[in-house]
């Protein structure tokens, strides 16, 4: 594992107290190179997969007419795929 030396230092700054939803220092992140394209990247990547994850057992239930148990199985093999998915894609880049 090799590990890259940062050009740039950024101090870390004491918050006021303001709370969670500070937009001030909410913008003063974003102004970091890099850190806004992935903000919007996360963005765009996490709404589909959040209508994925909440729809997709309501779509086989009423479309497919699958069980519950059908169901189940269906996002095990979901499950599945995708975790074999992401393996075969770490290993590949080694």
């Amino acid at each position: 594992m090799e590990f890259k030396k940062l050009t740039k230092k950024f101090v870390c700054v004491e918050t006021t107290g303001k709370g969670l939803f500070d937009l001030e220092a909410i913008l003063s992140l974003l102004r970091i190179p890099g850190v806004l394209f992935l903000v919007v990247v996360k963005t765009i990547v996490g709404i589909p997969a959040g209508v994925f994850h909440s729809m997709f057992s309501m779509v086989n239930l009423e479309r497919f007419q699958l069980t519950p148990e059908s169901n189940g199985y269906l996002l095990s093999y979901v499950g599945v795929v995708t975790m074999v998915i992401i393996n075969c894609n770490n290993t590949s880049s080694r």
